[in-house]
């Protein structure tokens, strides 16, 4: 029994990747020169963080969310009943998500860079508050085992931040709920069925999960000052936290334009 059941996660695994690549794919190659743009600028971004190009990231991240949001903006949907207010709503949400980059490019390192990230999670929490909102009208519902298994890698994060930097409490606690709720709703097997845009919203969930989690362990390691001699090591989780990011905001916002 247990092995035929690592025989089915393991298929749901494979089939769920291929879903996500297959959605990836979609989305980078049929939505024009405006998609092409923020490609081109998010591979730009994480080059930038993976080589600490400090300037260039400063000059290529404010256009993402810009970017991206014209090319949902300039692009008639598909999915019926998804009307022209609802990808305004979403390219509001997208601002929201602008406003938290700029934030988070401001300042040095310290207490300057915590408010910071605090007042970044609150922008941020607009741009899941309108993916939340659509994903419950395309008809996802929270499922008890999801939204179990992602409290708890949030009570776990909100520990760990609690005891190595607590004045970023506010954004692990109030921001870390709403983006452990996107992940879970983007995961309703509901959504799977409605083509392959839509079968990349889990994806991008548990993408930005993840992102958000490498900034929480750049933050924690940085205070403790893990990073200070291993610049390789601060690199590698900023690229991280721009790769995943970049993909999850492409993943949801084509899967709930379409």
């Amino acid at each position: 029994m247990a092995r035929a059941q690592c025989g089915r996660l393991a298929r749901d695994f494979f089939t769920r990747t291929g879903e996500g690549v297959a959605a990836l794919r979609a989305a980078v190659t049929g939505a024009g020169p405006v998609r092409a743009a923020y490609v081109g600028c998010a591979a730009a971004s994480v080059i930038a963080a993976g080589t600490g190009a400090t300037r260039a990231f400063r000059w290529v991240k404010p256009a993402l969310m810009p970017l991206l949001a014209a090319s949902v903006a300039s692009r008639p949907a598909q999915e019926p009943g998804t009307s022209g207010v609802e990808q305004a709503v979403l390219c509001a949400g997208l601002a929201g998500a602008w406003v938290g980059d700029l934030l988070l490019l401001r300042g040095p390192e310290g207490q300057r860079q915590l408010r910071g990230v605090n007042q970044a999670a609150a922008a941020f929490a607009l741009n899941h508050a309108v993916y939340q909102v659509l994903l419950h009208r395309r008809g996802a519902r929270l499922g008890v085992k999801a939204a179990a298994v992602r409290a708890g890698v949030w009570a776990a994060a909100l520990g760990v931040t609690a005891g190595s930097a607590r004045p970023a409490l506010p954004a692990a606690a109030g921001y870390g709920a709403l983006v452990a709720g996107t992940s879970a709703l983007a995961n309703d097997p509901a959504l799977r069925g409605k083509g392959v845009a839509a079968q990349g919203l889990g994806h991008g969930g548990n993408l930005f999960a993840v992102s958000d989690a490498l900034i929480a362990a750049r933050l924690v390691l940085g205070r403790r000052g893990w990073l200070a001699a291993r610049h390789w090591a601060d690199r590698g989780l900023h690229a991280g936290v721009l790769a995943t990011y970049v993909i999850a905001q492409l993943l949801l916002a084509e899967g709930l334009s379409r």
